[in-house]
């Protein structure tokens, strides 16, 4: 029963993800634990803004950047609150008399409680009910028949994994089927958003990205570019491939292409 509502929840912070341009890398569910899994997403080009959010350092990127760590605010939002306003949806649907309210766990609560800070600290219109708004928004959006097809069908492959998780190349093939458009160009590599208890706010700035992009940077956007058109290639040769299968042949085209 857990495995199930997790992957509901999981899902729908997925989906909203993919809704709001990011992408996510890899999707795991718990047995134990509803709010026990992990997505980690790829926030793209955006991650430094989302960092300065969280790490509260964002006066630097004002107010050049202020309409994009806006907008990367209200993503953080709606990402953070579509796991519980999924998992409420199908708990619904299978139980008529269920009286279940949207729980926001704490790990999501605290995302949710900083990117509300943000906003009403440096932009006019967010008042004290924004939050509650906001996440209604969400139900909304979650609450179509499209997206919930496409949280089902994901729900049920990453339950039907041996390993309880997917892949970005799995969980984007899944959401395709589903008619979910996918953004194919990435330029930063997976992140999982973490505050750390007790870390101060130099520990905390030193984990920010810089937005200037470094040699290495831009390395490591050349090889995520390169694996995406493999998996595209790929793709187009056999999309039965199994994940090993899949892994495999990106790491031997890989060492031919160092060569």
């Amino acid at each position: 029963m857990n495995a199930n509502q997790s992957a509901y929840y999981e899902s729908s912070k997925v989906l909203m993800a993919y809704l709001s341009g990011y992408l996510c890398d890899n999707v795991s569910i718990s047995e134990q634990d509803i709010y026990g899994g992990e997505s980690q997403l790829n926030a793209d080009s955006e991650n430094p803004l989302l960092q300065a959010i969280i790490n509260g350092d964002f006066t630097k990127l004002m107010p050049k950047h202020s309409q994009e760590l806006e907008h990367a605010a209200q993503k953080l939002i709606r990402i953070h609150s579509a796991g519980s306003c999924g998992l409420m949806i199908h708990q619904k649907e299978n139980d008529e008399n269920s009286e279940a309210e949207i729980f926001i766990p704490p790990k999501d609560m605290r995302y949710l409680e900083l990117a509300v800070q943000f906003l009403q600290n440096n932009f006019p219109g967010y008042d004290s009910e924004y939050a509650q708004t906001a996440i209604s928004e969400v139900y909304s959006i979650i609450n179509t028949a499209e997206n919930k097809q496409a949280i089902e069908k994901l729900a049920t492959k990453v339950m039907e994994s041996e390993s309880l998780s997917l892949k970005r190349f799995y969980i984007e093939d899944t959401l395709m089927a589903a008619r979910i458009k996918i953004k194919k160009e990435r330029k930063n590599l997976g992140f999982e958003l973490e505050v750390k208890e007790g870390e101060n706010d130099a520990s905390l700035r030193k984990n920010i990205p810089n937005i200037d992009e470094s040699t290495e940077s831009k390395t490591k956007d050349s090889d995520s570019k390169r694996n995406d058109l493999i998996v595209d290639f790929l793709k187009n040769i056999n999309s039965n491939l199994s994940e090993k299968e899949m892994e495999t042949c990106i790491q031997f085209l890989n060492n031919l292409y160092k060569v």
